[in-house]
Parts: C-alpha cells; sequence; structure tokens
C-alpha cells in the first residue's frame, strides 16, 4: 500500500473537512478507495538549505533562513524555538515572521542567545492548509573562536593571534573594529565558558 500524500498531509475536502494521510490509510483498510482528485492539497513541504542540519552558527551575525519553493504554496512562514543550552527545552519560541513571499529570511544578529540549541521551521501555506519541514542548528559560544564546540586554551590561542594582527576573527563584539572592547568581552566569555 503506497501512501497518496505526504505523512504530515492534511488537506481540505470539498465540504470543509480536514482529511489527512492517516484517514486515508483508515479508509483504505476498511476497503474504501478515495478519489485524491477530491481532496484540496496544501502545500507541498519546503526543504530547508540554510542553515544545514546541525550547523554551528554566530549569535553575533546575522543569520539566514533559505528553504526551496514548494510546490502550490502561497507564503511561508517561518520560526525558532530555543531549547535550552543542552537542547532538551522546554521550547521557547524566540522568532517568528509570516506572511513571507520569497524562499529566504534574514534574522537580525544579537536576536538568538549564544551557546544555545535550536530548532527552526519553515511552513509552506495556502488557503489549502500548511505544511512544516523543521532543522535544527546551535549558536557557537562567544568564546568559542575556533567552533569546535568547546570554550578552551586553543580558543585564548586563537584569539590571541586572531587580536595581534585585527583579524576580523576576533571582533567578538560585532562593531566592525578589533579593539580593546572585544578583547575584554572575549575575557569575560572565556571566564565564564559557555
Amino acid at each position: 500500500m503506497r501512501p497518496y500524500f505526504d505523512p504530515g498531509f492534511a488537506g481540505t475536502m470539498p465540504n470543509g473537512s480536514v482529511f489527512s494521510e492517516a484517514d486515508r490509510l483508515a479508509f483504505d483498510i476498511m476497503g474504501y478507495d478515495i478519489d485524491t482528485d477530491t481532496v484540496f492539497l496544501p502545500p507541498a513541504p519546503a526543504p530547508q538549505i540554510m542553515p544545514p542540519i546541525g550547523a554551528i552558527v554566530s549569535a553575533a551575525s546575522d543569520l539566514t533562513l533559505q528553504w526551496t519553493a514548494a510546490d502550490r504554496a502561497t507564503s511561508y512562514s517561518v520560526g525558532i524555538d530555543d531549547f535550552g543550552p543542552d537542547g532538551n527545552g522546554p521550547a521557547e519560541t524566540v522568532f517568528f515572521a509570516e506572511q513571507l513571499f520569497s524562499t529566504s529570511f534574514i534574522v537580525p544578529a544579537n536576536t538568538l542567545a549564544p551557546g544555545r540549541q535550536f530548532v527552526w521551521y519553515v511552513n509552506s501555506e495556502s488557503a489549502r492548509g500548511l505544511n512544516r519541514t523543521q532543522s535544527t542548528f546551535q549558536t557557537r559560544c562567544r568564546a568559542d573562536i575556533n567552533a569546535d564546540g568547546q570554550v578552551d586554551v586553543f580558543d585564548y590561542l586563537d584569539f590571541a593571534a586572531a587580536y595581534s594582527i585585527e583579524d576580523p576573527a576576533a571582533d567578538v563584539n560585532a562593531d566592525g573594529q578589533v579593539d580593546v572592547f572585544d578583547y575584554l568581552d572575549f575575557a569575560a566569555a572565556y571566564s565564564t565558558g559557555c
């Protein structure tokens, strides 16, 4: 038996009632054949491109959310839920944007807390319903200069090297210049860990 719809599907029948893939399977078990042409299909899922699953991103930089256009979608909404430093929640929605008509959105720098686990989702929407895809990513700690997921002596050495040549990697406070305030911010972040 092959599903006619995506597993997360929920569509609308001509009479306005909601119809899901689970409903179709139940009717199939009872011996009924559902004509899929009578079900108004919601938009297809919108596969996510950026950030990729498990990415580590900087909270101090703009974050571009990007997805592939979905068939039958008239608009999109995106959200980001914070699941805490260990990823075990409870979830708190920290960002949401709706009525988007493009396939990307930029979340402003410093919207997300550093050293946290997040789930981001995109809803492809139409008058017939919606379909959601989601992915995980994390923000790195401000002192994790080498982005290896740990704050250790190697971050200190990498920061010192970058700071001595005014490399943008040492711009810890993301103000566009490498100065003593970056050193102080790094020292504070390094001493508290992540």
